[in-house]
């Protein structure tokens, strides 16, 4: 019989040494692993058998983004590391924004003016001279969306935190491959874990509402407490 385990992801480490502690003050539930979306990737790798990545991408990306004539090229002459840090992350969220399967390129869009052209025409000659690959992180979770599910060494049942938002269009990719393989709504009443992943008020405190409400209008007032060292 295949093992069966629960994952509850949330945002950050913090969120997660939480729940661990109440999952540890309990003492009744087990097979239960509380991580950032990280923890998660690594427990589907070790759980579908997905081979460990280890590339040279960092080497071929370095030599890639230093050659040709790109619109970074000038400011990569007199400041190389942190022009390869903005166009290492930018590179990354505009093809994690797309599903993996998808062939992106500047037909996707609409008609675009010639500056923001060029900028997105680079970056995708980037991507094809990288051969469309990411660096390992990203080339695992990319394994992990397309891994097949019918080898499997135990089954994962994922819960997400209420902290959990902003995922990429990959991360949602894998949420949604669990789920639809999981009994996560039965499990989660059957372990008692409904209270710990919803926004339980008893323990709602100033974090949380500057988690929630960061990037929206809120006339919410909370009091502080000493869930915020430093605003």
């Amino acid at each position: 019989m295949i093992e069966t385990v629960d994952f509850i992801l949330v945002a950050d480490a913090t969120r997660a040494r939480y729940l661990r502690r109440k999952l540890a003050e309990d003492g009744t539930k087990v097979n239960i692993h509380v991580g950032v979306f990280n923890s998660l990737v690594s427990l589907v790798c070790d759980s579908y058998l997905i081979p460990t990545i280890k590339s040279d991408w960092e080497q071929e990306y370095q030599s890639a983004i230093s050659s040709g004539d790109y619109f970074w090229s000038e400011s990569f002459k007199v400041a190389p590391e942190e022009t390869s840090r903005i166009i290492k992350d930018t590179l990354f969220e505009l093809i994690t924004s797309y599903p993996i399967t998808q062939d992106i390129n500047v037909s996707n869009f609409k008609k675009l003016d010639e500056r923001p052209e060029k900028h997105l025409n680079d970056l995708l000659a980037l991507y094809k001279a990288l051969d469309e690959k990411l660096d390992d992180e990203y080339e695992t979770l990319r394994s992990a969306v397309l891994s097949n599910q019918e080898i499997v060494v135990r089954n994962i049942n994922l819960h997400i935190d209420y902290t959990v938002s902003n995922l990429s269009v990959w991360e949602n990719q894998l949420v949604d491959k669990l789920i639809d393989s999981s009994n996560s709504d039965e499990s989660i009443f059957k372990n008692g874990l409904l209270s710990l992943v919803t926004n339980n008020s008893k323990e709602y405190k100033t974090i949380h509402a500057l988690q929630d409400d960061l990037y929206s209008k809120s006339d919410d007032v909370f009091a502080y407490d000493d869930s915020v060292q430093i605003i």
